[in-house]
């Protein structure tokens, strides 16, 4: 998998959520959902007797991300956290432990945690192999991998135009978008990269795990309020959202 770099302008050490921006609350009612789902999954794959634990969040995030380790607590978990926005590491010492650290340099032992989370991360990653590889590090053997990242060349179905784009990048791969999204926040220069699923199939294997299921999911807050709505039959054929993997290290 070719890979593209690009030069970070600025150190990202502190950036600080808008808690007074009106889409604060609407991505944190999006996180509460994910993690809803995220748990669902992990207590899943989970015999009863074994749920409990340690758990890793690596880019644990800011706090309109509480609702993950607020999950992970509940269903009997100590949560460790480590980010590298100081910010960010401050604010989820209200969840656990945590500390300023590298993803692709993980300041734990081999074989330390039951469960790593690693939501909207890996697309920030130089090296996403080199950062998965690390995370299997300190992940016990048998132990889960629960992985959200955003999918390429998925649809926005709030714009009509995406639906376009999307029909013309199957034909003609050539039309799609660069891979590399690059964007500019509060002074701050950052990209992420986007999957397939056959590149996530492939790093996930590469980095020693077992794939127990891999979905496209959406998060909306309107789920808090009802059952999520049944699938339509074009959402079951398009992408959108995020691709949802849980997987497990390989004994």
């Amino acid at each position: 998998i070719d890979w593209v770099a690009v030069e970070v302008t600025y150190r990202a050490e502190f950036m600080k959520d808008d808690e007074l921006s009106p889409d604060f609350e609407h991505q944190r009612r999006e996180v509460r959902v994910k993690a809803r789902k995220i748990m669902r999954r992990v207590l899943g794959a989970t015999p009863a007797g074994a749920r409990g634990g340690l758990v890793l969040h690596v880019g644990c995030g800011g706090r309109c991300n509480d609702g993950i380790p607020l999950e992970y607590a509940r269903a009997g978990y100590v949560n460790h956290g480590v980010d590298a926005v100081r910010s960010y590491v401050e604010e989820f010492l209200d969840q656990g432990h945590a500390q300023l650290a590298n993803a692709l340099a993980l300041p734990y032992a081999d074989a330390s945690f039951d469960v790593v989370n690693y939501t909207d991360i890996l697309e920030h990653l130089f090296d996403p192999l080199g950062g998965l590889m690390e995370a299997v590090r300190v992940l016990k053997p048998g132990g889960l991998f629960m992985l959200d990242t955003p999918g390429y060349a998925s649809i926005d179905r709030g714009r009509p135009l995406s639906y376009l784009e999307y029909a013309l990048g199957r034909a003609f791969p050539s039309t799609l978008r660069r891979r590399l999204v690059t964007a500019s926040w509060d002074g701050q220069t950052f990209f992420h990269t986007e999957f397939t699923a056959r590149e996530l199939r492939r790093l996930l294997s590469l980095a020693g795990l077992n794939i127990l299921s891999l979905d496209n999911e959406t998060f909306h807050p309107t789920e808090l309020d009802g059952p999520p709505p049944r699938p339509s039959l074009l959402r079951r054929l398009t992408p959108a959202g995020s691709w949802f993997a849980l997987a497990r290290r390989q004994s």
